[in-house]
């Protein structure tokens, strides 16, 4: 019981140590922000082009499957570019904005060549290449004995997002009666999570040069 009592004590400090890192509660944001950016696409988008944009169900498929397709060769680029100048924080501060444009102009745009032109920006821009540079992010930033937490954490957020962006979305539609609201707030998220976590990081920065 001693042991139980002692190993306890050392998980709520270690999480306590984590959150209170604030680089690290700003990429946790941030993480949850673009993941949920993601699951209002990945979940209904396909709705969305068929009620409110009159494509074939035929062709939806076809049209979703943009945004992944762009992110393969962009998540190779950016994360290796990312590396090779160690610029990670520069990188998230134009991509984010920029894939909370790329939605934007999905949920606005009427005709399927601008939809699909959005959707490949927002593969390009998007999640999926946000991906390998928050883990980077968190893996710089993390106390070393505690980088596995601090990775489950990452994810832990984004799981949540994964949970709530899918329920959210189908109740804004209801209330509503369109997606786009709920295109535009995850928009919305994307630029408060990326502010909060430049803000935070430049904070922490400074801090650091003036110690």
């Amino acid at each position: 019981p001693v042991v139980s009592l002692e190993e306890t004590a050392r998980n709520e400090r270690s999480l306590s140590k984590i959150f209170k890192n604030q680089r690290l509660l700003a990429a946790f944001i941030l993480n949850f922000v673009s993941i949920y950016a993601y699951f209002v696409m990945v979940t209904w988008l396909p709705q969305f082009l068929i009620a409110e944009r009159g494509v074939a169900v035929s062709q939806v498929g076809i049209i979703s499957s943009l945004v992944p397709w762009a992110s393969l060769p962009a998540m190779l680029l950016i994360a290796r570019l990312s590396d090779r100048y160690q610029t990670t924080r520069f990188y998230l501060k134009y991509r984010v904005p920029l894939s909370a444009s790329a939605i934007l102009f999905v949920s606005l745009s009427q005709s399927r060549f601008w939809i699909m032109f959005g959707l490949i920006c927002y593969g390009f821009f998007g999640k999926l290449t946000v991906d390998s540079l928050l883990v980077a992010y968190v893996g710089k930033h993390a106390p070393r004995h505690l980088l596995s937490t601090a990775l489950s954490c990452l994810n832990f957020f984004g799981m949540c997002a994964s949970v709530f962006a899918p329920l959210v979305t189908g109740v804004l539609s209801d209330w509503f009666g369109t997606m786009k609201i709920a295109f535009w707030l995850s928009a919305i998220l994307l630029l408060v999570g990326v502010s909060i976590f430049l803000v935070k990081d430049k904070a922490e920065s400074l801090s650091e040069v003036s110690k």
